[in-house]
């Protein structure tokens, strides 16, 4: 039996003399061992192929209980991350969790995928805050075992204000539970109800959807809008009357954003701030503004977590079009400590000395 599927290598070994074996995470047939015979030399079927990280596009014989790939073709490799240690490190644990996690067949295209996005976000710049227990989460949740963070797990109440979230019970618990029966559960941490909006958020989108840090400094931010007023000058930006609905940003000391703006025309750069452009229709990007939530995310022209300006009133105060989502260490340590709870305790996978193991 011959099939070809496309796949995403996870662990590679040597065996014998030239021949190579490969852990590959198929998009139809789940995590399957391959044995690439010849690999080590082969100038034609393998040609910079059998690397780590690598997307393939396999054409593979099964015979008997094994399964021998006759042929590979390179889709994309891990480029950048190549030259970022760190980056290639915790691309590294992302692999290792999906290797270790029993990965079926039906579930092999979401993994693909989260796996493909996540590391398409490592080659970016910023990263998400706390991303390793985002895709530890969203795997949870393509594996079936998210828990709903925004009702309690006992009574299924929605929960407001801070929530006790029970590693045990596999969810926040209101007030209510959590005194009738948080004394005989204490593994968890207490969450802001923020935080939980969060986790909610990203357990139901793909990693290139997940919300930005704010890392970008006031320098970069106002090299951003010097270039973008300056190319207004040059007459770069289409020049029209402002809508009503948006009115103009009046920094203080800076001049008016009116004329970089335009009819919906926004002031943007890329998050490295090597370069200032305009786009439009979308918020202004501010590292230091308010968040924007998956309620207004249409509404507003941008994809959630972005950090926006929204509609300034005659006091001069921003406007928040979301709630203020940040995790602070604290939080970050809470999430990282319930996620991990949950991995060991419903999934039965933990980490220890440097690798997932069963528990």
């Amino acid at each position: 039996m011959e099939w070809s599927d496309r796949g995403l290598v996870l662990a590679k070994g040597v065996f014998r003399e030239y021949d190579v074996w490969l852990r590959i995470l198929f998009r139809q047939h789940g995590v399957q061992t391959v044995f690439a015979f010849g690999g080590l030399h082969s100038r034609r079927r393998f040609v910079g192929c059998l690397d780590l990280l690598n997307v393939l596009e396999c054409h593979v014989q099964e015979k008997g209980s094994y399964h021998c790939m006759t042929e590979a073709l390179l889709l994309r490799g891990p480029g950048f991350l190549r030259t970022r240690p760190g980056r290639q490190g915790l691309a590294m644990n992302f692999v290792r969790l999906v290797d270790s996690a029993a990965v079926s067949a039906e579930q092999s295209p979401a993994v693909l995928q989260l796996m493909e996005e996540s590391l398409d976000l490592l080659a970016r710049d910023p990263l998400p805050e706390a991303m390793s227990v985002f895709f530890r989460l969203r795997l949870m949740a393509v594996l079936g075992y998210a828990p709903d963070f925004l009702h309690c797990c006992l009574c299924r109440r929605p929960l407001a204000g801070k929530s006790f979230f029970c590693v045990e019970e596999g969810g926040p618990m209101c007030d209510s539970c959590r005194t009738r029966f948080g004394g005989r559960r204490q593994n968890g941490a207490w969450l802001l109800y923020p935080t939980l909006q969060l986790l909610h958020m990203v357990r139901e989108r793909d990693p290139l959807a997940w919300p930005m840090p704010r890392i970008v400094r006031d320098t970069v931010r106002e090299h951003a809008r010097e270039h973008a007023l300056e190319n207004s000058r040059q007459g770069l930006v289409q020049d029209t009357v402002l809508p009503a609905s948006q009115p103009s940003v009046q920094l203080p000391g800076k001049p008016s954003l009116q004329a970089a703006r335009g009819a919906g025309w926004n002031t943007a750069f890329d998050r490295q701030g090597q370069t200032g452009s305009v786009s439009s229709p979308a918020a202004f990007c501010d590292p230091a503004g308010p968040v924007c939530s998956p309620e207004t995310a249409d509404t507003a022209g941008a994809s959630p977590g972005e950090r926006l300006i929204g509609t300034v009133p005659e006091t001069g105060q921003l406007q928040a079009p979301g709630a203020h989502w940040v995790l602070d260490a604290a939080q970050r340590r809470a999430a990282s400590l319930c996620i991990d709870g949950m991995l060991a305790y419903h999934v039965g996978l933990a980490w220890e000395r440097g690798r997932y193991v069963r528990t």
